[in-house]
């Protein structure tokens, strides 16, 4: 019987293995003298034959260097104790699903959708991220280093999302609140379902009138869908309520598709939004 044969990891593989980028990887061999790049690529160091490095040859890839199982365990992988973490576990502290982190990320130019699910860009790379597959499926995602979530870019869009850090901006003299694509509006409230919507690729209008009444304003306008959707105000006062009620039997009387959100919707926008779309036709 022919003995089985060794498993051996290349660079790349055995940077999925340990779910480190492939750059971070290489630095770390470089550091510890394993290996060392020459024109025609990489070389192995004494050091690095003696950790059991050798080479290996291919028609498609040349030659190239690999590694036994064994490394995995070698104490100067012991930086990379730290686990990579999910889109879900960046998401957490804000209270944001790992769907909407991951719109985040593409916003950012980090990551950017693959059928179902997300590949990695230079930028990201950049950043550390691994490139994975799922085993069963073979859907790709995206690992990240753990201190990613201290990334001052990320960390503002994701406040912004979960409305904990909405800066203020001035428009005609009056203080509003600003949101991710630019637009100024009245409250918190309205600012997280613009960011909510911008991050999902959703084309929207704020406070644009009806094509079919231009008196009335709805609060957001989806006009891919011809779907809007009211802001109940969490304490409104008697006109503004009587003035939502008016709106919400126009839309009825008018066929118009319309969502509204209630003041304890805003803290679990992923949920409602994604059902109430979906309701009607939209899959974010």
């Amino acid at each position: 019987m022919a003995a089985e044969r060794e498993t051996v990891y290349s660079r790349s593989s055995l940077a999925q293995k340990l779910g480190v980028s492939l750059k971070q990887l290489t630095r770390t061999l470089i550091e510890a003298g394993w290996i060392t790049q020459h024109d025609s690529g990489w070389k192995l160091t004494a050091k690095g034959e003696f950790e059991g490095g050798r080479y290996r040859r291919s028609q498609k890839y040349g030659e190239y260097i690999v590694w036994p199982a064994a490394i995995l365990t070698h104490k100067v992988f012991d930086t990379y104790a730290t686990p990579a973490v999910g889109a879900t576990a960046l998401g957490k502290p804000f209270q944001l699903s790992g769907h909407t982190v991951n719109a985040a990320l593409a916003e950012l130019g980090w990551i950017t959708p693959h059928l179902k699910g997300w590949k990695l860009t230079a930028a990201g790379v950049a950043l550390g991220a691994a490139q994975r597959e799922d085993a069963k499926t073979g859907i790709p995602y995206v690992s990240w280093p753990r201190d990613t979530a201290t990334n001052e870019p990320l960390r503002q869009v994701l406040a912004q999302l979960a409305g904990t850090d909405v800066p203020c901006c001035e428009a005609g003299g009056a203080e509003q609140v600003c949101a991710l694509d630019g637009h100024r509006l009245g409250s918190v409230e309205e600012a997280r379902v613009d960011n909510w919507l911008y991050v999902h690729n959703i084309v929207h209008a704020y406070r644009r009138p009806l094509a079919t009444d231009t008196a009335v304003q709805s609060d957001f306008f989806l006009p891919v869908y011809q779907v809007v959707i009211e802001l109940w105000p969490p304490r409104g006062d008697a006109q503004i309520l009587a003035a939502k009620l008016e709106k919400r039997e126009l839309y009825r009387r008018r066929q118009l598709k319309f969502i509204e959100l209630q003041a304890d919707d805003f803290g679990r926008l992923d949920e409602v939004l994604n059902r109430e779309l979906f309701k009607l036709g939209v899959e974010v």
